[in-house]
């Protein structure tokens, strides 16, 4: 902790002696020669607003650390919002040591930038300011920073290094997602609080590692997990072949093996009962996995794209199965749906192409929008009596599909094209 302190304390004094350096011999620059517009934010601050034009900026541009507009002198202090988005042609950029903002978007689809410095007087640097930096490789974010807003350095996609400082309490969504050739994030001691997308689709991640005397997060072999490691918070996308979940969890977070594709077999705990939404989201590799009898629900979307399963069994203690939870599991040939589930949720095995096997059970009331669209593998269904709503589109391009309702036509509500290419629908009982 002493070692990272001091660390900072030297990037600080070299980042502030190279700063005036480049600053202090600079005269103040008058507006109308400026290629900025600013606007007064007091009686001696001004930020910067407005690139008159793109090419007049160049490719390596220089902040000025004072502007005189009219006959008044005015301190730059911040970098307005978007104000130098889409400027492709930068490739450099020196903000002077008065500036304490970075504003929403300012950099944003900066494609060319490659080297930037914040200066240690930066404060705040705001939503998206580094969204899609393409060529951005690394970058310090400076001791006095708190937190790290959405999607700050999101699309970073040659981001190899970042630096977080100790002052950090925050982490908000998407901030360094599809950050792609990041292999290691360091949490430092006072983060409270990481978004469950922070750092979705970094592909190349390999750990996330927590600071020891951290009293919200704990890392177990780059595997972040809420300190009493009761909940599975985040994996990094480039683990691979079987994980094995510690017996201590008991929910399995949002996101957590997002994109984790590499990975072939999980082991849940049967301590765990929840399984958030999206957590095994687009995990192609993924062939096996068990969910355990203590789960009493499966979150939106929690399968999806997990094209390597073949089969699954849900357990009679799951009594909730989310928007989508299968769909696009085109491996995927046969369901176990226990009596414990009411409801067919919208979207739930979408796209399951080659599921060739499903028993509805008599439990079930609803079966939602677009359920079994596109599965082309299914031939037969039974739909029992109990079910008293079909929604739209819930068998829509079911090819090779022959349905038998076992009850009459004007008990069942049934939404617009729901068996829309299906080969027949037998409605068993005499409509009354």
């Amino acid at each position: 902790m002493v070692k990272r302190i001091l660390i900072y304390i030297i990037y600080c004094i070299v980042t502030f002696c190279l700063a005036t350096e480049c600053f202090a011999s600079r005269d103040v620059v008058n507006e109308e020669d400026s290629p900025f517009y600013f606007d007064a934010t007091s009686d001696s601050t001004a930020e910067v607003v407005l690139y008159k034009s793109c090419k007049q900026l160049g490719a390596s541009l220089i902040i000025p650390e004072k502007i005189s507009i009219g006959s008044k002198i005015y301190k730059v202090t911040g970098l307005g919002q978007f104000v130098f988005s889409f400027c492709e042609d930068l490739t450099s950029v020196a903000i002077p040591p008065s500036v304490t903002s970075i504003g929403e978007g300012a950099f944003d689809h900066c494609t060319n930038l490659t080297n930037i410095t914040i200066p240690p007087s930066v404060t705040s640097i705001g939503e998206g300011a580094f969204d899609h930096c393409t060529n951005l490789t690394n970058i310090t974010i400076p001791p006095s920073v708190t937190s790290i807003e959405d999607g700050t350095f999101r699309y970073c996609t040659n981001l190899t290094s970042i630096t977080i400082p100790p002052s950090v309490t925050s982490i908000g969504e998407w901030a360094f997602s599809s950050c792609k050739r990041i292999k290691q994030i360091n949490i430092p001691i006072h983060v409270a609080s990481i978004a469950e997308s922070a750092f979705n689709w970094c592909d190349s991640m390999e750990e996330i590692n927590v600071d020891n005397d951290n009293s919200t997060y704990t890392s177990i072999n780059g595997v972040l997990f809420n300190k009493t490691k009761t909940i599975i918070l985040k994996i990094p996308n480039a683990k691979g072949g079987s994980f094995v979940i510690p017996s201590s969890v008991t929910a399995i977070e949002i996101g957590a093996f997002m994109g984790c594709s590499r990975i072939t077999n999980i082991t849940i705990p049967d301590s765990v009962t929840t399984i958030g939404d999206y957590a095994f989201c687009r995990c192609s590799g993924l062939t096996n996995i068990t969910i355990p009898s203590n789960v009493t629900s499966i979150g939106h979307s929690a399968f999806s794209d997990c094209s390597g399963l073949s089969s699954i069994t849900i357990p009679p203690s799951v009594s909730f199965i989310g928007i989508s939870a299968f769909s696009g599991c085109k491996g995927l040939t046969s369901v176990l749906i226990p009596n414990s589930v009411t409801s067919i949720n919208h979207g739930t095995f979408n796209g399951c192409e080659r599921l060739a096997y499903f028993t509805i059970p008599s439990s079930v009331t609803t079966i939602k929008g677009f359920a079994f669209c596109d599965c082309n593998g299914l031939t037969n269904i039974i739909i029992p009596s109990s079910v008293t709503s079909i929604g739209k589109g819930a068998f829509r391009d079911c090819t090779n599909l022959r349905v038998n309702v076992n009850n009459s036509r004007n008990k069942v509500q049934v939404g617009e094209k729901a068996f829309y290419k299906c080969k027949s629908v037998k409605w068993v009982k005499p409509e009354r």
